[in-house]
């Protein structure tokens, strides 16, 4: 498998891991917070800092996961050998489980990121089919431009400071109203008669869902729930943002409300309820009924309660702001000590197996002769020296192909370890260590698409390291990696 390939699928798992725990971390620190610092907080205040919450997830949590993940050392794969198992880097300074260079191990990172793809773009063809959906509403929706509909509207502007006129619509495809568009939103009725104190209750809701630009934060949430989906936390994230949406605009809608009028809007809601035919809704809209029994109920228990004291949710919530400033990067800083820790452990797990493993299997090396021309001599002094401790080495022949891999001049008794596997277990190739000078080559053949040995020098003489493809003239491609370390 191509090493691109893998550190690509190997940053985007940390970077997935990370960010979603991240942004957990926040929401976990924002539901602490208010329930020590204050147990009633008012709703807009608390909904205010969710809706952070999830920005935070959508895009900076992200880019600071990036910029975690690329601040420490440069990531360097571990490397199978017969003497020192699975050679993984400290846990401290790299991504240990994650870049061990093992077939299994790369079958099952990438059988992660097609699990993540799958959920993915399952939750975007969700999000493709409301925009459908909202298209088909939306052909044989008409327009709702009656007189006392507009005078409500107008009533509506008014008290919420605006001049802009969103457009209303009546469809008989749908069963409750509900706001809807992000660059242009609009608010759609179903086709049922409603009293006028009802529709101005209606209207001013959905007005103030359209004035924050709630929809596009729904938008949002449903994204970071399709990039997050395998992490529970965010579907708690989501449930509670989605919840305390409609409650914050209910609280608003209510603000110089009395106790008479806040009972008649919550009768209209549980009215509501009970007509609704579907509790489809999607991330393009706003809806005015809540999703279940038990988000009906909390909202209710809101309506009639009413907000508490302004003085001391103020208070709360500018700590909670500055709270929240310094939480981004630490909550971030926090996540990305803990993938590495968590990891760590894993890796230390992982190289015991795998060294268990390598050692079960010995390698035979078989020696023979080959005689080199004057010319091929010539050309081996292009290979490639084999210098310091280590050669990374990632290569692609013919079935029966040949490739140097390095030259190095050796003493007697000095050691070349080698380390190298194909992508596909049924992959056959050879490497061999050839003596420049005398022709005697020490051959050894891969098991399972790999190969691990010691090779030793009988002399000191130039040596020359290569690999021969084995999969037959007509065989498949084989492409090799892993490394040779001197010494």
């Amino acid at each position: 498998m191509n090493v691109n390939f893998q550190y690509a699928v190997s940053y985007l798992l940390a970077i997935l891991l990370i960010s979603s725990t991240a942004g957990s971390l926040l929401y976990l620190c924002i539901r602490l917070f208010r329930r020590i610092v204050c147990k009633r907080w008012d709703i807009v205040y608390y909904y205010s800092l969710l809706r952070a919450a999830v920005f935070f997830s959508m895009i900076p949590a992200v880019l600071l996961t990036v910029i975690a993940i690329f601040s420490r050392n440069h990531m360097e794969w571990g490397v199978l050998s017969p003497e020192y198992g699975v050679q993984v880097v400290t846990y401290q300074d790299y991504f240990g489980i994650m870049m061990i260079d093992n077939l299994k191990l790369n079958a099952v990172r990438v059988g992660m990121i097609y699990i993540w793809l799958a959920g993915f773009l399952f939750f975007l063809l969700k999000l493709l089919k409301g925009k459908y959906w909202l298209k088909k509403i939306r052909t044989d929706a008409r327009e709702w431009e009656e007189e006392w509909v507009n005078k409500i509207r107008e009533q509506v502007m008014k008290e919420a400071g605006t001049d802009k006129k969103i457009r209303v619509w009546q469809s008989g495809r749908i069963t409750m109203p509900f706001s809807a568009g992000i660059v242009h939103p609009e608010i759609y009725f179903p086709e049922t008669e409603i009293a006028e104190q009802h529709l101005y209750y209606i209207l001013k809701h959905e007005y103030i869902h359209c004035m924050r630009k709630d929809l596009i934060l729904h938008l949002f949430m449903t994204l970071v729930k399709a990039i997050h989906w395998y992490h529970p936390v965010i579907w708690f994230l989501e449930r509670e943002f989605c919840n305390y949406s409609e409650l914050s605009c209910d609280e608003e809608a209510l603000s110089m409300a009395n106790k008479d009028e806040r009972y008649e809007y919550a009768q209209l809601i549980l009215a509501k309820t009970e007509t609704v035919k579907t509790k489809r809704q999607y991330a393009y809209m706003a809806g005015f009924i809540s999703r279940d029994e038990k988000d009906m109920k909390e909202r209710i228990t809101y309506i009639m309660r009413g907000s508490k004291s302004k003085k001391i949710t103020k208070a709360a919530f500018l700590s909670a702001v500055l709270l929240f400033t310094g939480l981004c990067p630490g909550v971030t800083y926090a996540a990305s000590q803990g993938f590495s820790v968590v990891n760590g452990y894993i890796s230390q797990v992982a190289e015991e197996a795998i060294t268990t493993y390598q050692e079960m299997e010995e390698f035979t090396a078989y020696n023979g002769h080959e005689v080199l021309t004057e010319e091929e001599i010539l050309e081996l002094e292009e290979v490639p020296l084999l210098t310091g401790e280590r050669a990374a080495i990632d290569v692609t022949i013919a079935g029966n192909g040949r490739s140097n891999l390095r030259r190095a001049a050796l003493k007697k008794g000095d050691k070349v370890r080698v380390a190298l596997a194909a992508d596909r277990l049924s992959d056959a190739f050879c490497i061999c260590l050839l003596d420049i000078n005398s022709g005697v080559t020490s051959t050894v053949y891969s098991r399972d698409g790999a190969v691990s040995y010691v090779y030793e020098a009988d002399q000191t003489s130039d040596y020359v390291l290569y690999v021969q493809g084995k999969n037959g003239v007509n065989g498949s491609r084989i492409h090799i990696s892993g490394s040779i370390i001197n010494g």
